[in-house]
This record gives C-alpha cells, structure tokens and sequence, in this order.
C-alpha cells in the first residue's frame, strides 16, 4: 500500500520565506481509500517582511505571525512525515 505526503507552503514572496504549512500523510488502504495517518498545518514565523500584495490577497495580519513557530522548529515533525511517505505531492 502507499503512502503519499500531500504538502503546501505559502510564502511572503517570490524569496519563498515560508507563512504557512499544509501537510497531510495518508496511506492507502485495501478498499481503495485512504487513511489519515499524520500532518501539520500552521502559520509560520518568517522572520522577514511579508509582501504587502501578500497581505492584501490573503488578509494576513504580519504581527501575528510573531507568535507562530519558526520553520526551523516545525522542521523536525514535517521531516518526520516526509521520512514516511514513499511519494510527495507538493
């Protein structure tokens, strides 16, 4: 059976320092269908200025950020998932 990580970053700008993260592993199951088997999804701390289109099209507040984990700290659990999956759809 297969596994497959479904993953999704939004950014501040073409740079690519990451705002958020989607992530979903799930494992495919005798019947066809899929089980949930991990993920994460957070905002992200980017420690640098957010595009102010960015702002606008997604109506992110820039301060709030501050208070979300840095992508450095998130790392260790998306690494984790990426480990198990056998594809990665991004």
């Amino acid at each position: 059976m297969s596994v497959k990580l479904f993953l999704d970053f939004e950014t501040t700008d073409l740079k690519g320092y990451a705002i958020e993260v989607a992530a979903l592993l799930l494992k495919e199951k005798e019947d066809g269908g899929w089980s949930l088997k991990g993920g994460i999804f957070t905002a992200l701390n980017p420690l640098a200025p957010v595009n102010e289109e960015v702002v606008r099209k997604f109506g992110i507040v820039p301060f709030k950020l501050l208070a979300y984990p840095r992508f450095a700290e998130i790392y260790p659990t998306l690494k984790n998932l990426i480990d198990k999956a056998d594809c990665v759809v991004a």
